[in-house]
């Protein structure tokens, strides 16, 4: 089977909803086992559960992604970091993610687009709007300075 067909099997399946996405390692598995691996069939299984609110089995695409040989880019990690803010309200994962991405970013020499840029305050602001303790608050407050200053020095 060609990794083409594949890819857009994924994307049928990313756009058919939730029930589709138990379909998404099955494909992924017969993408790997023909040897034709495409990083646009990863970065769509990633995004795709990310948007359906799943953002520990879009880490784990990530990971399988990695597996592959292929390294994240930012618009991978963007989708999974947002589905962590306003989905699961992780501030240990949202932390762990963003400096993988981070690590990305200077390792590659990219930078955060303006609306990638504006997805983390906004998701940081919703996972702060749920906070239930003040430390909580303080701790998102710490996170949210760290990225403006990391953009700054980009």
């Amino acid at each position: 089977i060609q990794a083409a067909l594949i890819s857009s099997l994924l994307k049928i399946f990313s756009d058919g909803g939730v029930e589709y996405l138990p379909h998404m390692n099955e494909l992924l598995d017969l993408m790997e086992n023909s040897g034709e691996l495409l990083e646009s069939s990863y970065t769509l299984s990633v995004r795709a559960y990310a948007s359906f609110g799943l953002p520990k089995k879009s880490e784990d695409a990530m990971k399988r992604m990695r597996k592959a040989g292929f390294e994240p880019k930012l618009r991978t990690f963007s989708p999974l970091l947002e589905a962590y803010c306003v989905q699961a309200q992780d501030l240990d994962a949202i932390r762990r993610i963003y400096s993988d991405m981070y690590t990305v970013i200077t390792g590659n020499d990219q930078e955060l687009t303006v609306a990638e840029f504006v997805m983390v305050l906004k998701s940081m602001h919703i996972l702060r709007s749920k906070a239930e303790t003040e430390e909580e608050k303080n701790d998102i407050d710490v996170f949210c300075r760290r990225v403006v200053a990391d953009s700054a020095t980009e």
